[in-house]
């Protein structure tokens, strides 16, 4: 499922003064549906299925871990984001290592830069600015094609959460399960955009082709807005 990411820090206004969308992506999103006959409820969908609206991507909460008082590491206070996803997802290998709390903030923040540059977020690319803080990192043992998802989710504005007090590592040191979740937002609607051939019409010249051009401009500066990222990580 694409991701579509904001990669300007300038646009909040036009966000939240509905001028900024994407309204031609059919029919995960874009014009409102109609109330079909065979909608048992005839519920009105217009809301639920378009315009996408971008969300601005952060870091997420600063994460912070404490030692419980048996020896192993849990998170100290509730936490969402893309720092929090980093944390409680981050293992060198199968029951080895987790990432620690300033692994983690450091790294949601080199993602975050490379995202808003329109770089790609490829398993190489993520395994190589996790690696610059936390130098034994496994992609696999971090759950793979799910963690390259995950930090793309991060990034199209879905809000994941770990809870307070969470163990993100056993007594020794050794990566514990993740347990914290994506939020299951039915008013984002990213989680409607799929590969489709308005998509596909959208990035060839629609749109997001506008949106997605470096000569796109805005308030008087010139720069890409929106980069959109296949769930491998590449740029679409």
């Amino acid at each position: 499922m694409p991701y579509i990411c904001l990669m300007r820090t300038d646009m909040g206004d036009a966000i939240s003064q509905g001028t900024f969308y994407v309204g031609d992506l059919l029919p995960e999103a874009g014009k409102p549906m109609p109330k079909l006959g065979a909608d048992g409820d005839k519920r009105d969908r217009s809301t639920s299925e378009g315009p996408y609206i971008p969300v601005a991507a952060t870091a997420g909460d600063e994460v912070a871990t404490a030692d419980p008082g048996d020896g192993s590491t849990a998170l100290d206070g509730e936490a969402a984001g893309l720092a929090a996803f980093l944390l409680d997802n981050c293992s060198a290998a199968a029951g080895a290592s987790h990432a620690t709390a300033a692994n983690a903030n450091d790294v949601a923040a080199a993602v975050l830069a490379k995202m808003r540059a329109g770089d790609a977020l490829e398993a190489s690319d993520l395994i190589t600015a996790v690696q610059a803080e936390f130098g034994a990192f496994d992609i696999t043992a971090s759950g793979g094609a799910d963690f390259i998802e995950g930090v793309l989710k991060c990034l199209a504005g879905y809000t994941y959460t770990v809870a307070d007090e969470t163990e993100i590592g056993a007594a020794g040191g050794a990566f514990t399960a993740a347990s914290g979740s994506f939020s299951d937002d039915k008013n984002r609607v990213a989680s409607q955009v799929s590969t489709s051939l308005s998509l596909t019409k959208s990035l060839a010249s629609g749109q997001l082709a506008g949106f997605c051009d470096a000569s796109f401009s805005y308030g008087g500066e010139t720069g890409a807005a929106l980069v959109v990222y296949d769930d491998d990580g590449s740029v679409l």
